[in-house]
């Protein structure tokens, strides 16, 4: 008997972040289009440029329902959402995803991204260390991570954080796979001396390349980066989006 998740659609977690503003990590869910739509009108022109690799102006019908319309097994997403005073939901500031190959079930693309006013807070270590969790109660035991070559800083942040990465290089783009295995007991306390640090690399990370994208993510369907998206929003096999 299987037993059960703790990232579940019940989950909630209240966080504390710099400055003391107050935000809920939860799983994404169909009635957040609003909160990612708003969220992708609140990255500037550069960010969302190097988000999706293409200059993009807003996300259509179809990627909102990809991206919020989720199974939370083979795709799965966690945004952070900020509280106004009186703790009501008011604006999403970052979102990560992970989403299963269909080539090797126990590997998962990722990508996250942070709106710019909340780069470099540590948003995206926030999100990575809740990723890992949840991916591995649902058997993920590798995340997969494609950066350009010259994205010195990508490759950095990955060797920071996994201790063992293997590299190999395919078309051009940089492939970088590392085993989840060893951390799951990392602390996401974002008020930890060096998480703040970790949330800055980040931030500089979505200032001068692309975001990871994890298939995620986010979710793009004009980039040649995550191929797995690219095939699924071109219509081909892969995770169907809804018509219409």
């Amino acid at each position: 008997m299987k037993s059960a998740l703790k990232y579940s659609e019940s989950y909630r977690k209240r966080v504390r972040m710099t400055g003391g503003a107050q935000a809920n990590l939860r799983l994404v869910r169909p009635s957040d289009k609003a909160l990612l739509e708003n969220g992708f009108n609140n990255l500037s022109s550069l960010s969302r440029y190097k988000r999706f690799f293409a200059g993009k102006h807003h996300l259509s019908k179809s990627e909102l329902r990809y991206f919020t319309e989720l199974d939370q097994a083979n795709h799965f997403a966690l945004g952070v959402v900020e509280l106004n005073n009186r703790g009501e939901e008011v604006e999403g500031i970052g979102i990560g995803r992970f989403i299963r190959l269909e080539t090797s079930s126990n590997t998962a693309e990722v990508a996250l991204t942070v709106i710019d006013r909340m780069q470099g807070k540590g948003i995206g270590r926030l999100l990575l260390i809740n990723l890992i969790a949840a991916a591995a109660e649902r058997g993920v035991t590798k995340f997969r991570f494609e950066c350009l070559p010259h994205n010195r800083q990508m490759q950095n942040l990955v060797r920071n954080f996994f201790p063992i990465v293997n590299y190999e290089n395919e078309d051009g783009v940089m492939i970088a796979e590392a085993d989840i295995g060893t951390l799951h007991d990392v602390s996401d306390d974002i008020t930890l001396p060096g998480f703040f640090d970790f949330g800055r690399l980040w931030g500089e990370l979505t200032t001068e390349v692309l975001l990871m994208h994890i298939r995620i993510g986010s979710e793009i369907a004009n980039r040649t980066w995550y191929k797995p998206l690219d095939r699924e929003y071109a219509g081909e096999p892969g995770v169907p989006i809804p018509s219409g």
